[in-house]
């Protein structure tokens, strides 16, 4: 402690007090910025996830068949270059384009 200075106690994984927030602006921060989920929580979902698409497989096993044997005929009606990568990247990039466009006119909304 030289010159007459007090060193200040270290926040060690403490916050530093602040104002309480209303109920109203702790549930707006609370839906906009959920907690992260545990560690519990993600095994769980991803369990869960497992067994379920385990459960559908099966369950719809002859849905599926009958799915298949109807997608054949239109498949073959459709298109072969519907199946290229590159008519999947034009369809991307037509998607992206009319993402941009959404959010400028969003953008040009919001601005006065």
């Amino acid at each position: 402690m030289r010159d007459g200075l007090v060193r200040q106690p270290r926040l060690i994984g403490r916050r530093r007090p602040r104002e309480p927030l209303s109920n109203y602006e702790r549930n707006m921060q609370r839906i906009l910025f959920p907690p992260r989920p545990t560690l519990g929580q993600q095994l769980r979902r991803a369990a869960y996830a497992i067994e379920e698409a385990w459960h559908r497989h099966v369950r719809n096993r002859e849905l599926y068949r009958r799915l298949d044997s109807l997608r054949a005929p239109h498949q073959a009606t459709c298109w072969p270059e519907q199946y290229t990568p590159e008519f999947a990247e034009r369809g991307l990039q037509r998607l992206k384009e009319a993402v941009a466009r959404r959010e400028k006119a969003r953008e040009d909304f919001r601005s006065p």
